[in-house]
């Protein structure tokens, strides 16, 4: 990712997905913690371009024995922890940086 793209976090969500649309209303109202993701996309898999989206970003980089479920967000392809909080009054994206520590990425001597 270049210095100027911005960080998003692309959630899927499905219309039979009771938490989905509990989220997609707490993020509708702004009672959400993205973390330092500068964007957050919804991306409604009940459309076809939506399914497009997930089978092609989350379905197909999948191994063999993995699973996908609903909801599910993902920063840059990488999985987000989503939690409710405050009785599912507010909703927080928490997803690892891709960048590893320094002292992970100097090789030992």
């Amino acid at each position: 990712m270049s210095e100027n793209e911005k960080k998003k976090i692309t959630f899927y969500s499905h219309s039979d997905c009771k938490p989905c649309e509990d989220i997609k209303r707490l993020v509708k109202n702004g009672e959400v913690d993205a973390g330092d993701a500068e964007e957050l996309e919804i991306v409604d898999i009940d459309t076809d371009e939506g399914f497009e989206r997930f089978e092609k970003e989350v379905l197909a980089k999948l191994p063999e024995d993995g699973e996908a479920a609903l909801p599910s967000a993902y920063l840059d392809g990488i999985p987000c922890e989503i939690k409710l909080l405050d009785g599912d009054k507010f909703v927080i994206f928490e997803c690892p940086s891709k960048k590893l520590p320094e002292e992970i990425t100097e090789a030992p001597a």
